[in-house]
C-alpha cells in the first residue's frame, strides 16, 4: 500500500469513527412502558417462536421470508413486552434478554432496517426502540446495560445482530435450565468457525473476529489473556497448547455487515401485507 493510499484510508477511518462517536452521544435512553400484564419469564410461551426458528434458521443462515406474516412473531414480541423480571434468577434473566435481543433484531430486519451501512447501524443499534420487559429500549442498551453487566462473556456468541460476521443464530431459543450448555456450545461453534476465526499453528498467527477486539475486557481478567480464553474452546489441541503458551500473534479480521440470510423481500423487509 502506498503512503497516499494509507493516508486516505486513515482519514476515512477517522471520519467514520468521529461520525460514530457523534451518533453514540445521541443514543436513545431506555424509558418505561405501561404494561397490562406482568408475565414471569418462566411463563412465556416460546413454542411457536422456537418452531419458527427451527424452520427458518439452518446453520446460522436465516430465511427471513419465513417470518413474514407469522402470528408467532407478534405473539412472542408481545410476551417479551409484558415480561416481568422481578424475582427471576440470573439464568432466567440472561436467557430472556438473549432471546429478546435476537427476536428484536429479526423484527427490525422484517421492518426493513439494516446494519449494513454506518447510518444503518446507527439506527439499528442506537435509535430504533424495542418493547422489552416494560421498557422501550435500543439494542445498544440491551447489550451494554442489561446483558454485559451480568458478567458472562459467552453472551457475545449468543446474541446475533443479523450480519454475516455475527455468530450463527441458533435454531431454537435459549432456556434457563440448560443455558450454561447452550452458551458453551455457541462459543465453541463460533471460535472454531473458519469463516470467523482462523488459526495457523505453523506460522503462529491467529486471525480472529473483531468481536474479541471490541470487547477484549470481557474476555480477559487478571492473569488471564485473550489467548487463554480462546484456548478454552478451540478444538485443535496443538492450537490450544500454543495459545496457552502465548505463541500466537493475534490479528483481527474485518467485519462483514451484510445480511446473514435471505432478505424478506427485494426491498429488504416484509411487504406490508405480509406483516399484517
Amino acid at each position: 500500500m502506498s503512503k497516499g493510499t494509507a493516508s486516505r484510508s486513515a482519514r476515512t477511518a477517522l471520519i467514520a469513527l468521529t461520525a460514530l462517536f457523534v451518533m453514540v452521544s445521541c443514543v436513545a435512553t431506555p424509558r418505561k412502558l405501561a404494561v397490562k400484564h406482568r408475565l414471569p419469564p418462566a411463563k412465556i410461551d416460546s413454542q411457536g417462536w422456537n418452531e419458527l426458528l427451527g424452520q427458518n434458521v439452518k446453520q446460522g443462515f436465516v430465511h427471513y421470508p419465513g417470518f413474514c406474516g407469522s402470528e408467532a412473531v407478534e405473539s412472542y414480541l408481545e410476551q417479551i413486552r409484558e415480561a416481568d423480571l422481578t424475582g427471576a434468577t440470573r439464568d432466567e434473566i440472561l436467557s430472556f434478554y438473549t432471546n429478546a435481543y435476537n427476536a428484536s433484531a429479526i423484527d427490525s430486519i422484517l421492518a426493513g432496517n439494516s446494519p449494513s451501512s454506518l447510518l444503518g447501524r446507527y439506527h439499528f443499534f442506537l435509535r430504533n426502540r424495542h418493547a422489552i420487559a416494560g421498557e422501550d429500549i435500543t439494542l445498544w442498551d440491551l447489550e451494554h446495560e442489561r446483558l454485559r453487566p451480568l458478567g458472562d462473556s459467552r453472551i457475545h456468541f449468543a446474541i446475533v445482530c443479523a450480519s454475516y460476521s455475527c455468530p450463527a443464530l441458533q435454531s431454537g431459543v435459549f432456556r434457563a435450565e440448560i443455558l450454561d450448555e447452550q452458551l458453551d456450545a455457541a462459543t465453541r461453534e463460533f471460535i472454531n468457525d473458519p469463516e470467523r476465526n482462523r488459526f495457523y499453528p505453523d506460522e503462529e498467527v491467529a486471525l480472529i473476529s473483531p468481536i474479541f477486539d471490541w470487547y477484549k475486557e470481557d474476555f480477559t481478567s487478571e492473569g488471564s489473556s485473550l489467548s487463554d480464553f480462546l484456548a478454552l474452546y478451540v478444538d485443535d489441541p496443538d492450537v490450544a497448547d500454543k495459545l496457552r503458551k502465548g505463541d500466537f500473534e493475534i490479528r483481527f479480521l474485518s467485519y462483514k455487515w451484510s445480511l446473514n440470510g435471505m432478505p424478506a423481500s427485494a426491498e429488504g423487509g416484509c411487504l406490508d401485507s405480509e406483516r399484517d
